[in-house]
């Protein structure tokens, strides 16, 4: 009975393409040793660099930001208050009529409070004197103004120069100011600096109401 021949195997896929690249007569190459199961494999190294860079970038995009937000809100703030100042100077020069206050060679000053008004009426100026009429609630005032003395002192012009008794002095926004009493009625004095003014109220009129109208005084 004939014997079956055995049939010589097929080379795998690997084999056949390693055996047509190898040149004729080259030995085989081994395959690359196949790491164990438990040999840590090396894992590719992040881009550290670039996610550095990418954050300092993050950053300093956010601190220009909120540079940009402050420089906004600052330049907000001073357009506010220069519109403000704008509106009180306005509602200052308002006060006195135009060809008076062109007049005057020495700042002028006007009274802003709440009751306080001026009588444009009886306003009259000259280039070193200014006078008129304010009304502070029901009280009239008297007002007077001319350039103040260089080497003044309030309180010897207080009790020497106009004879003031029981003179209170107390400080205000525009300067130093004294109060008292001169022939039964209450004289206000207040010196800027640059400006002396002397306010004359009726009589009955209280300290108060002159501290008030004094506090409110206000440069054109």
């Amino acid at each position: 009975m004939p014997t079956r021949q055995s049939v010589p195997e097929r080379p795998t896929r690997k084999v056949y393409l390693d055996t047509m690249r190898r040149p004729p007569g080259a030995a085989p190459q081994p395959s690359p040793a196949r790491p164990a199961d438990d040999e840590p494999v090396e894992q590719p190294i992040a881009p550290v660099r670039k996610l550095r860079a990418g954050g300092k970038q993050r950053r300093r995009r956010t601190i220009l930001g909120s540079l940009a937000a402050v420089g906004a809100l600052a330049l907000l703030s001073g357009a506010g208050s220069y519109s403000w100042q704008s509106y009180q100077h306005a509602k200052l020069a308002s006060v006195l009529p135009a060809e008076a206050r062109a007049q005057l060679k020495f700042p002028a000053y006007v009274t802003l409070a709440a009751k306080a008004s001026v009588d444009k009426n009886s306003v009259t100026s000259a280039p070193a004197t200014l006078s008129y009429t304010a009304h502070a609630g029901s009280t009239a005032l008297i007002v007077a103004e001319q350039p103040q003395p260089s080497d003044f002192d309030i309180n010897n012009y207080a009790t020497k120069g106009v004879g003031i008794s029981g003179a209170d002095a107390f400080s205000v926004p525009a300067g130093k100011a004294l109060t008292g009493i001169v022939a039964g009625r209450r004289i206000l004095i207040v010196s800027t600096g640059k400006t002396l003014i002397t306010i004359t109220a009726e009589s009955g009129t209280t300290a108060d109401a002159l501290r008030e109208f004094a506090k409110n005084l206000q440069a054109l």
